[in-house]
């Protein structure tokens, strides 16, 4: 489980936090497109539900917004989550 603050002061400004989010937001809309929606979001959310039922706290991850298409209230406390759990890696496997 990864923070964003070990993200913001380790890496440099083409792959900060924010950098990623617009790529894989980016990836996952070509998913979309190429899917078709409806089919998409089903796919996306089986993902989504196993990770809600893995981690209650899913909401304090800042990819978890970004894969059920939601704002977070805040900031968030962790970027991504680990290995198979792995948002990033969700996304990268679908395009």
């Amino acid at each position: 489980m990864e923070t964003i603050s070990h993200y913001e002061g380790s890496q440099s400004s083409e792959s900060s936090p924010e950098s990623k989010v617009q790529i894989l937001r980016q990836r996952l809309s070509v998913f979309y497109k190429k899917k078709g929606a409806r089919a998409a979001y089903e796919y996306v959310t089986i993902f989504a539900r196993t990770l809600q039922e893995r981690y209650p706290q899913c909401r304090e991850y800042r990819l978890y917004h970004l894969l059920i298409g939601s704002t977070p209230m805040g900031e968030c406390n962790y970027f991504d989550f680990d290995n198979e759990d792995s948002i990033e890696k969700f996304i990268n496997t679908l395009v």
